[in-house]
């Protein structure tokens, strides 16, 4: 009982050899899913079988299976066996599948039983795709000295780890006037921050393969580096007739264009000779960010979605596509491609801060508040300053602690912000407040002595703690509740207020301070949404003394200026927020976009309107017609895009309230 006999045993494989050859005849059809269950019912009849194994797993692959083949090739090395040959074709397999750990894994396995250089340049391939450059380092004793390829990867590796000596030394050894050799070099100096010496070397890689792309680009990335946009467009420019066929040269051509905001030039791209761009799914969302930035948000949902079409798992097209539909107002699908982003790459900050300002525009503020320090992880991050010194915690002790806390992003945020202060205050802190020079004299106004500009903070002070001042609301658990004071927080110097009133107000008529644009950088990136023309508020000029507040003037509007004396311009009487608080006092009302203006005249508990576009930034919520955050500001929101007629609204509000 329970044995087996010979011939049992001998029809069992006959019939395992059936299977085998009818399995092998659904693989030539291609019908794999037949061919995976003949293959496992022949292994069940005839486990030992070493082909049946073989033929399970390069199924499964082949059906994406992974898991499956994973077990069943733990299985096949568990029964002893180990073909060079197979496990190369299935590590092949696994890294195109983009498991690299599994085809790491097997090539070192490889390896192990034959130090064959085909096999260690695949191995380190993967290991670069892992990001894992000590490994690649501990098979440096294997290499070849004269392998070419070879001794890049070590060099590389080198570099990735920090070791210029090594880096240095492994390139001048390997033939130094091969192109690939120099172009590698460059990389490797780029990587160690060596950007002068890699500018010198990629010259001589384009002066000897003027068609080289990829010497192009890294020198491109070079100029980006510096801050010099123009120049790294100007190199890639230089570089199509060479290269016309490329679309790299494309991509970043139109990520620097962008960066320029040059948006009109990325849809003339799309218009040249290279038919392989329609196919490059970097290129069509990059196409889809200029038409965003021009209001064209149609035909930049369609440049998006055919990216996504090309590649579903594009985690930037999803960010994206995210971003064109937060500003058609569509918040909940807004937020559904940003959280598609992060399923895909979780570590993609730019999703996380993304999500964090719509949970914030949908008055979600405590979970906006916490995805909101993906800010720092960004690629293009704002410096963290004072990382030397102990971030501010919510567990942190801070009784008679010194606490440093730091302006970031626009004036307007840290006048916005500023109100939480004195919360640290009143748990017993020592606050030390650093910001920029235009509010220094506002702040030490209001704050006290404590107060220092950016860049001229002493080492000596002795901070306990540091924390940047718009994760103030996370650290104190700011929700719904705790967003509005009832009161004004910074005040004018009085002296000042005295003194503008006498070399500036008129006041035959009610004066009413006025901003119609703000930071030009600023609104070209987001698409110009925020200016109002100046000649808008004509018909308020009839009614009203009003004073132009803000520093950046459009031409458009220095030009409507010298037509309309009766428009005050106070540029030349403003050299500080102290200024601008002291002119604002004297005012009997604000009217505003969304700048600092309104930040400040809210914070002062002034009567203020603010001008919003269709798309209006987080921190006026949505539908909102009072601030939550001011007590004394009304919203006024566009009907649709682009258009300013809601000025028509604030002039008769205005009337209603001073014209008899």
């Amino acid at each position: 009982m329970g044995h087996h006999s010979n011939t049992d045993i001998m029809d069992n494989l006959e019939i395992a050899k059936k299977l085998f050859i009818e399995a092998i005849e659904c693989v030539e059809k291609n019908q794999l899913e037949e061919a995976e269950i003949k293959f496992l019912q022949g292994h069940l009849l005839a486990p030992d079988r070493e082909s049946i194994l073989i033929n399970i797993i390069k199924v499964q692959l082949s059906l994406n299976k992974t898991i499956e083949a994973k077990n069943n090739l733990v299985l096949y090395e568990k029964n002893g066996h180990k073909d060079k040959i197979f496990f190369e074709e299935i590590a092949d397999k696994f890294y195109t599948l983009n498991e690299l750990n599994l085809s790491k894994n097997l090539y070192i396995k490889i390896i192990e039983q034959n130090h064959c250089e085909r096999i260690l340049e695949k191995l380190f391939l993967n290991l670069v795709s892992l990001n894992d450059y000590e490994t690649i380092i501990e098979y440096e004793h294997l290499t070849n000295k004269k392998n070419i390829d070879l001794q890049n990867f070590i060099g590389i590796a080198y570099a990735e780890i920090g070791n210029y000596e090594k880096t240095k030394k492994i390139f001048e050894l390997i033939r130094p006037e091969e192109i690939k050799t120099k172009l590698n070099y460059a990389l490797a100096l780029i990587k160690l921050k060596k950007n002068e010496e890699a500018e010198e070397i990629l010259q001589w890689v384009i002066n000897n393969d003027i068609s080289n792309k990829n010497g192009y680009i890294a020198l491109s990335k070079i100029y980006q580096d510096r801050g010099d946009i123009k120049k790294a467009i100007k190199v890639l420019e230089e570089c199509i007739p060479y290269c016309k066929e490329d679309p790299d040269i494309y991509i970043n051509l139109s990520h620097y264009y962008i960066a320029n905001y040059e948006y009109e030039k990325v849809i003339i791209l799309d218009k040249s000779k290279n038919s392989n761009l329609k196919k490059e799914e970097k290129f069509l969302v990059n196409k889809g960010i200029a038409l965003l930035k021009i209001k064209k948000y149609t035909d930049a949902m369609s440049c998006i979605n055919d990216a996504i079409a090309i590649n579903v798992n594009s985690a930037f097209a999803w960010l994206n596509k995210g971003a064109v539909l937060n500003e058609l107002n569509q918040y909940t699908e807004a937020e559904n491609c940003y959280a598609k982003a992060l399923d895909i790459n979780k570590n993609f900050h730019e999703a996380t801060w993304n999500l964090s300002l719509i949970k914030l525009k949908q008055k979600k503020i405590e979970i906006g508040f916490e995805y909101f320090e993906a800010r720092w992880l960004r690629e293009n991050a704002d410096p963290y300053w004072h990382k030397h010194l102990k971030v501010l915690k919510k567990n942190s002790y801070i009784n008679n602690k010194n606490i440093l806390i730091w302006s970031e992003q626009g004036n307007g945020d840290s006048i916005q912000f500023c109100r939480y202060i004195k919360n640290l205050e009143n748990f017993g802190a020592n606050i030390y407040i650093e910001v920029e020079k235009p509010l220094y004299e506002l702040f030490r106004k209001n704050f006290g002595k404590n107060v220092m500009i950016r860049g001229k903070l002493t080492q000596e002070l002795g901070f306990d703690f540091e924390i940047p001042m718009l994760s103030l609301p996370k650290f104190l658990n700011v929700d719904n509740k705790k967003i509005k004071i009832e009161k004004p927080y910074l005040i004018a110097d009085e002296n000042k207020v005295a003194d503008f009133k006498k070399i500036l107000i008129n006041n035959d008529k009610k004066n009413i301070a006025i901003a119609v644009s703000g930071n030009k950088l600023y609104d070209a990136k987001n698409g110009n949404k925020r200016p109002i023309p100046l000649k808008f508020f004509e018909n308020l000029s009839k009614e009203f003394n009003l004073y132009l507040l803000q520093k950046e003037i459009r031409t458009e509007d220095l030009i409507y200026l010298d037509k309309n004396k009766r428009i005050v311009n106070c540029d030349k009487f403003v050299h500080s927020f102290d200024d601008t608080a002291a002119i604002l006092k004297n005012m009997d009302h604000v009217v505003t976009i969304d700048t600092s203006l309104a930040h400040l005249a809210g914070a002062m508990g002034l009567k203020t309107e603010v001008l919003l576009p269709w798309c209006s930034d987080w921190r006026w919520f949505v539908d909102e017609t009072q601030s939550s955050w001011y007590y004394t500001v009304n919203l006024w929101r566009q009907n649709q895009i682009g258009d300013w007629d809601i000025i028509k609204d604030v002039e008769e509000r205005l009337k209603n309230c001073y014209v008899k």
